[in-house]
């Protein structure tokens, strides 16, 4: 399949695009936010272009295979998390970061809360980061070395340098302009595949499995995690102004419930035509090898493609924010650096993560696993901080880090204790908010009567 050629001249042409307007990148605040001055077609592209990646291509298409149309609730709740998000969460945050001009999620933590509770959670979203930077690699990965023969060790690495390539000089600014022509090639493969599919379609897919239950996993998983991510908000501290982020969201999260039904089909199809793979992951790249014409086939790979580098570059960011902003602005050496010393740093630390994300990439080989990992150290610790700070009684420092840190262990011992024994049948994550939510309650109960709530933020 003739798919090296247009790769290459993919590279070439990301690489031109992101020295372009990397050029006009002079300082933190464009590099981070993108100077706050995006449009909702920025906004929309920058959110989906974030959530359309491995876990909703390729990931995605494997659940197609294995459990039918339910793997639309994988992309779905993506969607309706991001509509939670334009219309709950961000309104309130973007005035915030506006005024006090926050970067990161991180700033609102230590806004509302204080500095340690934003640098413990600062350390799990930059390991949770990595993980989910990994599940990108490994189907950029996968896909290189099908489809060009490479070793999947190289082609990691050669992943890691595309995406570095266009995204580590300008951040946001550059990034969300990129997007934009990432979507148009992302949509335009996966219509057209669908468009011209030529074999079966079987709804009846792994009907004798708890498709339901799963779905309602996913819920669980993927609503909390979208609606309260550290990534989108970044993305949506960079709108204009309000309308900005409710067309956008909007657009987005239409899109994003479209698009989920694409690799669903797509997966479906593949088992349906009685397809084996070894790893239901791949079935969409070995529906492409058995079934599609060449032309399409490398069309619907470039699609794929852009939508993996599409949501790497978010995960850099958002990983090195974590570390530069979260953890290291406290320091007298860093405020000390001028504006063209932090850029030049922040590039350093964007290269330093997609290393590490490529070590931990050879070493994974589940889209789904790596992805809820993330996914799941987000929401036991950003959701009930967050949202008890938007719309609750706001509590001290050392209460939240109680119920975070506690939730978090908890959630682990849990987590281990699940793979090695008989235990109930409850997913790690409904057992992190659950536990999370009870805590918040004791100790609300704790301060109710000792008459100590603050006022909320």
């Amino acid at each position: 399949m003739s798919f090296l050629l247009p790769l290459l001249l993919i590279i070439i042409t990301l690489f031109a695009l992101g020295y372009y307007w990397s050029c006009k990148v002079t300082n933190t605040n464009q590099f981070f936010v993108g100077n706050r001055q995006f449009g909702f077609i920025l906004i929309a592209a920058s959110l989906l272009a974030a959530n359309i990646g491995a876990g909703t291509t390729v990931g995605a298409a494997g659940l197609g295979y294995q459990y039918g149309l339910t793997a639309w609730w994988w992309g779905g709740s993506a969607a309706i998390g991001t509509l939670l998000l334009t219309f709950i969460v961000t309104p309130k945050l973007w005035q915030l970061a506006k005024k006090e001009n926050f970067l990161t999620l991180g700033d609102y933590i230590a806004f509302a809360y204080g500095k340690k509770l934003q640098r413990v959670l600062a350390w799990v979203l930059l390991l949770g980061s990595l993980f989910l930077l990994a599940a990108q690699l490994i189907a950029l990965s996968y896909l290189l070395s099908i489809f060009t023969g490479v070793a999947k060790e190289y082609a990691c690495i050669i992943s890691g340098l595309i995406v570095v390539g266009y995204s580590a000089f300008g951040g946001l600014f550059v990034t969300a302009r990129i997007n934009v022509l990432q979507l148009i090639f992302v949509f335009l493969g996966f219509i057209s595949a669908i468009y011209f599919l030529d074999f079966p379609i079987n709804s009846n897919v792994a009907t004798d499995n708890s498709t339901s239950s799963l779905a309602f996993d996913w819920i669980l998983l993927l609503v909390p995690a979208f609606m309260i991510s550290p990534g989108l908000i970044q993305k949506m501290y960079a709108a204009k102004d309000l309308r900005s982020i409710y067309i956008g969201g909007s657009v987005a999260s239409v899109l994003m419930a479209a698009f989920a039904f694409f690799p669903a089909i797509l997966g479906m199809s593949v088992w349906a035509n009685g397809i084996g793979t070894q790893q239901a992951e791949w079935s969409l790249l070995q529906g492409i090898i058995s079934n599609f014409p060449e032309w399409l086939g490398v069309l619907l790979l470039l699609a794929i493609t852009f939508a993996e580098l599409s949501t790497c570059d978010t995960i850099i960011l958002m990983a090195t924010s974590s570390l530069s902003v979260d953890l290291l602005s406290k320091y007298r050496w860093y405020q000390q650096l001028s504006q063209n010393q932090l850029l030049n740093l922040n590039r350093l630390f964007t290269i330093i993560m997609m290393i590490i994300g490529v070590i931990l990439a050879v070493g994974l080989s589940s889209i789904i696993s790596a992805l809820s990992i993330f996914y799941t150290l987000v929401v036991i610790g950003f959701f009930i901080p967050i949202m008890n700070a938007l719309f609750g009684k706001k509590l001290s420092e050392r209460d939240m880090l109680f119920i975070v840190l506690a939730s978090l262990v908890g959630t682990i011992l849990f987590h281990v204790a699940s793979l090695n024994l008989d235990l109930i049948e409850i997913s790690t994550q409904l057992f992190g908010l659950m536990i999370s939510g009870l805590l918040l309650i004791l100790v609300y109960g704790k301060n109710l009567l000792r008459g100590k709530h603050n006022t909320s933020c």
